[in-house]
């Protein structure tokens, strides 16, 4: 007996059908949009945090650089403010004796436009107005006595100065105060300060010169005499005005928009050589510590425009308003209070930095 096979006339299926590949590319495209967004989440944050960790560092490095000078403001080479009597004979100073006798070697304004002058640079570049510009005179770095031997004394009206270092021969003061290294032989701009803590003088360096291998001397000529004589223990300090404010750099952002730093310039630079320390300082308020009984302690805090009598000034409050340079740190506008109370929307992330920093000459 035959056996017939009976074939159907179905077919085997073979593959995927499209709805079953419709389906896996929905949910492979799922997974993917998943991923990509754990991604650009991870991406943005990792942004912020960076952006944030740079603002932060600018904020420390602006607080910690202007803390240095503070602290050094109205000194004049002795422990106590007022135990001396200055006398600037520098030929064209940027500053006026009463600066420095009348306890104004520290001395704040708020910027408006074009005032102090100095701010702006040659392009325009201006400050940032309602922001503070302090200004600060101080002997700085290690002081050099005059040759104990070599020099027994100085009379009124000397003009040269002979120190012996302790160390090599300089060939110039250091710290100068206009950031330009005064090579010796050569005349320069610098300023330097005498001084046996009862009084002192305040004079521009015509030149400098180095001794004699057998007499390490260093001789510094003043452009004017002497108004005092001075003693064997005797103290010779470079001597700065320094100067702080924000300015508009002429850099623009990603957005276009104006980037503003914090500068320092010593008294005597060009305002176009003035040293940009820190970008993204959106603003700076100043407020004064009064000592108005005379016990060395501040007893109130005033903006600059606000203080009468600056001798009474023993300390400052900085704050610092930093902001991201770029205006897309965030993803969607915020609101912030800036530090004269204002508000401002935009995408920048923003934190202040304060501190108190406490003139060390005019405390008891």
């Amino acid at each position: 007996m035959r056996i017939f096979a009976c074939h159907s006339g179905m077919k085997h299926q073979r593959g995927l059908s499209l709805i079953e590949l419709m389906i896996s590319l929905a949910i492979s495209l799922l997974i993917i949009a998943g991923v990509l967004y754990v991604f650009l989440g991870s991406r943005q944050s990792y942004n912020q945090m960076d952006v944030m960790s740079r603002m932060q560092e600018n904020g420390r490095i602006a607080v910690d650089l202007m803390t240095h000078d503070l602290r050094l403001g109205g000194f004049m080479g002795c422990r106590r403010y007022g135990a001396n009597t200055i006398s600037v004979i520098a030929s064209n100073p940027p500053f006026q004796e009463a600066d420095i006798v009348d306890g104004q070697a520290i001395r704040g304004v708020t910027y408006s436009a074009g005032n102090p002058a100095y701010v702006t640079d040659s392009l325009g570049n201006g400050g940032v107005v309602g922001s503070d510009v302090i200004v600060i005179r101080h002997a700085a770095g290690d002081g050099v006595r005059l040759g104990g031997g070599l020099v027994a004394q100085l009379g009124q009206g000397a003009t040269t100065i002979t120190l012996t270092p302790t160390g090599a021969v300089p060939s110039r003061i250091p710290g100068e105060s206009d950031g330009t290294p005064l090579a010796a032989g050569s005349a320069g701009r610098d300023l330097a300060l005498i001084t046996d803590c009862s009084k002192g003088d305040i004079f521009r360096v015509s030149a400098i010169a180095g001794g004699t291998a057998g007499t390490p001397t260093v001789s510094i000529t003043s452009d004017a005499g002497l108004t005092y004589g001075y003693s064997a223990d005797a103290v010779v300090f470079p001597f700065r005005e320094d100067r702080y404010f924000l300015r508009d750099t002429g850099r623009l952002n990603r957005q276009n928009q104006p980037v503003i730093s914090l500068y320092r310039m010593a008294a005597e630079m060009n305002s176009d050589n003035a040293d940009e320390l820190v970008e993204g300082v959106e603003d700076m308020i100043l407020e004064y510590g009064l000592d108005q009984d005379g016990d060395g302690a501040a007893d109130i805090y005033q903006r600059a425009g606000v203080v009468t009598n600056w001798a009474q000034v023993v300390s400052v409050r900085v704050r610092l308003m930093l902001a991201t340079v770029d205006d897309n740190t965030l993803t969607e506008d915020a609101t912030f209070t800036l530090l004269d109370g204002a508000t401002v929307t935009d995408r920048r992330l923003r934190q202040e930095f304060s501190t108190f920093v406490a003139f060390r000459n005019r405390l008891q």
